[in-house]
């Protein structure tokens, strides 16, 4: 078995040198320039407002190179919180976390030739005339390392979500009453979810024009990007809910159980007329303990979480009003 990390693995999941990121940067934004420059239409393009529009794949493209490594820290960190609490040695966590987390080379490169495919075959629809080879050159290229980029992204995205699925499933020590060892997987859903969006504001940015705010389907299209950046934050929490309310429920049951026999025991003793002893200061002192039990949180966020990503699905809405108020200033 190849436990050694895949190229592509290398090359976007592990953090490269300052100057690496701005040579790729800068090559990328370039490429439409040079493309514009070569078919003589630059000076046309950047006064007709066009070339945003060939700044879209790049930018996603510089978007997912750069926060790629960000989100493998992330879950690292998952990893590192997980096995506090999970009772297996080293060598039994380590061979379950290589095993989930492998990829097979030949769909990786297959899902990275699909996605290159998908984007030459949108680019293909897209006529910029014989006068502009050059352009739909760079173009169909800025499309097919994009999408080819995005599936790859997609597809370990997948991957990390079934590490986390398969060490969900181990023997662990759980304190329902302290969850702080799973607020990484909350912040692992967070990070994801707020990738989402930046992601969403930075194709707005580029994209949006002033007449797609009276667009019924601009406002739809919106609303299911906010609800796949909600469904993103807790479908990765989703494993660690199921164990900590199974754990809850194991917790609960014996005191809610002592409850009960207690307290049938003092009815007896009350129709008796007998001495009930501490018995009333036990079901007091196990009532309390059953509320804080029943109060523990199965979900590993907390109200910081929550806030931050409510407050961050406005945040594409707002920069794009944003940039329309700016140019209608400058317009007055």
């Amino acid at each position: 078995m190849n436990d050694q990390p895949s190229f592509f693995q290398r090359l976007l999941s592990q953090r490269h040198p300052l100057w690496v990121n701005i040579l790729v940067s800068l090559f990328l934004l370039s490429m439409p320039l040079i493309a514009a420059a070569l078919d003589g239409v630059l000076g046309e393009l950047i006064t007709s407002g066009h070339l945003r529009n060939f700044l879209i794949f790049p930018a996603i493209t510089i978007y997912i190179w750069l926060t790629s490594p960000t989100m493998a820290r992330i879950d690292r960190q998952v990893l590192g919180s997980l096995r506090s609490v999970i009772l297996l040695d080293d060598d039994q966590f380590q061979k379950i976390v290589r095993q989930a987390e492998r990829v097979n080379p030949l769909n990786e490169w297959l899902v990275i030739i699909v996605g290159a495919l998908v984007g030459l075959y949108l680019a293909s629809s897209t006529d910029f005339g014989a006068e502009r080879s050059w352009l739909k050159l760079e173009w169909t290229l800025a499309n097919m390392i994009m999408y080819a980029i995005l599936a790859w992204t997609i597809v370990f995205s997948i991957y990390s979500t079934r590490v986390n699925a398969a060490l969900h499933h181990q023997p662990m020590r759980i304190d329902i009453l302290d969850p702080a060892p799973f607020h990484a997987v909350g912040r692992q859903g967070l990070m994801m979810a707020l990738l989402f969006v930046g992601g969403i504001t930075l194709s707005l940015l580029l994209s949006f024009q002033a007449a797609n705010l009276a667009s019924p389907i601009f406002w739809i299209v919106y609303l299911i990007l906010v609800l796949t950046a909600g469904t993103i934050f807790f479908l990765i929490m989703r494993p660690t809910h199921l164990v900590l309310l199974a754990a809850k429920k194991r917790e609960l049951e014996p005191i809610q159980q002592r409850i009960n026999q207690t307290g049938r025991r003092l009815v007896e003793l009350l129709e008796g007329d007998a001495p009930t002893g501490d018995l009333p200061g036990q079901i007091q002192a196990l009532s309390i303990f059953e509320q804080r039990l029943k109060s523990a949180p199965t979900w590993p966020y907390n109200t910081g979480m929550l806030r931050t990503l409510f407050f961050s699905i406005f945040i594409p809405l707002a920069t794009v009003l944003l940039r329309v108020a700016i140019e209608l200033l400058i317009k007055l």
